[in-house]
């Protein structure tokens, strides 16, 4: 009996002390537990959102903006994206980012080389009225039904060996409505420089002040499928179609 017993103590003994060392059951993890843990956090935009000041996506963040959300922008100021970008309009309910003046544009979005590879994708984004309306360095976000009005400068700006995936891009009347500068680059759909390499399916550019597509800086890519019509010129730089 008294054997018994002390082999059924030493077993709860033993017990106790697996169980203190290596839980059986595991906590459960929650995804904000998950995402505390990796050092991420995502910021989600609805409804209408106004910019005064630039607004920086970090590069282990993401910024996640809804369909029919729309982004009212200071004169200037530029959303600057070095994690990434997830925007989730559609075809009934786009993605607006407008300025707030009638008499100063906004800079729109720029990507960042540090967002390459972070999995940024914009579905169905207008952007009205800014100097550009996305800019790119060494990035390659993925961008669905992109439609541009009436940028000053250049619709899409691509540096630094961008390689986006760009399909069905719409832009219209850039630099139209900007008085005379002291330079010739303005009024351009789409620029791919600097050895960047997009993949572009789809495009129309119309009522552009100087060019549709200006490609230069040993860049190459793949397009398809693109609409130029209404070209016109600028008094500093020769007017094409395209540029190469």
């Amino acid at each position: 009996m008294e054997r018994k017993q002390t082999f059924l103590a030493l077993s709860l003994l033993f017990l106790l002390l697996f169980m203190s060392m290596s839980p059986m059951v595991q906590p459960f993890a929650s995804d904000s537990d998950a995402a505390a843990a990796s050092g991420r956090a995502t910021t989600t935009w609805s409804g209408t959102v106004s910019l005064t000041s630039d607004y920086f996506v970090n590069v282990q963040d993401e910024l996640l903006i809804t369909s029919c959300t729309s982004v009212v922008m200071s004169p200037g100021i530029r959303i600057y994206v070095d994690g990434r970008l997830t925007i989730q309009g559609t075809s009934t309910c786009p993605v607006v980012l407008s300025s707030s003046s009638t008499t100063g544009d906004h800079e729109g979005i720029q990507f960042n080389t540090s967002s390459n590879g972070r999995g940024s994708t914009v579905n169905h984004l207008h952007i009205e009225d800014a100097i550009y309306g996305m800019t790119l360095y060494g990035s390659n976000p993925i961008l669905n039904n992109v439609t541009i009005f009436n940028p000053d400068r250049v619709g899409i700006d691509m540096f630094g060996s961008s390689s986006p995936v760009i399909r069905d891009l719409h832009v219209e009347q850039a630099g139209r409505n900007v008085p005379f500068q002291n330079d010739w680059r303005y009024g351009i759909g789409l620029s791919v420089g600097d050895g960047s390499t997009p993949i572009v399916q789809g495009a129309y550019f119309t009522d552009h002040l100087l060019r549709g597509l200006n490609l230069w800086g040993a860049s190459g890519g793949l397009y398809r499928y693109f609409l130029i019509e209404n070209i016109s010129l600028s008094l500093l730089g020769e007017g094409a179609g395209v540029w190469f």
